[in-house]
């Protein structure tokens, strides 16, 4: 492959690598928003815990996800300072160290929380008062979690193939094939597809094979796995 070849690649790679960026972006203003939707699902396995980092906490009284980079509603955090001390109201476990690795036990935190009048979000009153049943979630939240989550991997594979696609025409436009007709095996394929995507969530070589006519990749006919992998030369620089 000629050095402009290799450097379009490289480029089309990084584009590739900022659009997953992008997602992460937009990852992290699904965890900001309020009153977030999966909290009940949240709430069933943090419940379970013994410890609570204390943003994790002030952000769950309030309804956000753990992972939110706030603390919980303007002035939690300073309150919950206030608080931690000799004779303090606020137990911390481990207030010697810094306020971004305290931790407090979930129940004896959301007493402290109710008691200085901090509002819970209903999903935590409820998951207080009824953990037995936070902790069996029905079948259908369960199977709408599952789908979500295959929905936004099959989201993450098209992408790639789409991009697959794209760069095996722009590498074989001086030969006598393309992504149209590849001369090699949806195995091959797929054994090439997931070096060069290794955070690619991996299904079988079937499912693969059954995404690849919406995007417009198909195989020459009576073609054998070989170790000669057209593919794998192709994409030798990626893999």
């Amino acid at each position: 492959m000629s050095q402009e070849n290799s450097t379009d690649a490289k480029d089309k790679l990084l584009k590739h690598m900022w659009s997953i960026v992008d997602r992460m972006q937009q990852h992290n203003k699904w965890i900001d928003q309020p009153n977030h939707p999966e909290l009940p699902m949240i709430l069933d396995q943090y419940l379970k815990r013994d410890f609570w980092r204390l943003q994790e906490a002030l952000n769950l009284i309030r309804g956000y996800h753990p992972s939110r980079n706030g603390w919980g509603k303007r002035g939690d955090l300073t309150l919950a300072k206030s608080c931690v001390g000799p004779g303090g109201s606020l137990s911390v476990i481990n207030s010697q160290e810094s306020d971004w690795d305290w931790k407090v036990r979930p129940k004896a935190f959301v007493k402290w929380a109710e008691e200085k009048g901090l509002s819970l979000h209903p999903d935590m009153k409820h998951a207080m008062i009824s953990p037995a049943r936070l902790s069996n979630p029905t079948p259908q939240t369960r199977t709408k979690q599952a789908n979500r989550t295959r929905k936004a991997e099959k989201e993450a594979r098209l992408e790639a193939l789409v991009w697959m696609r794209n760069e095996i025409d722009q590498r074989t436009h001086d030969r006598n094939w393309d992504s149209s007709s590849i001369p090699s095996t949806k195995d091959d394929f797929h054994d090439v597809f997931y070096r060069i995507f290794p955070d690619i969530v991996e299904v079988k070589a079937e499912t693969l094979a059954g995404d690849l006519p919406q995007i417009g990749i198909k195989f020459q006919p009576g073609r054998k796995t070989s170790k000669n992998n057209v593919l794998s030369k192709l994409f030798n620089d990626l893999i």
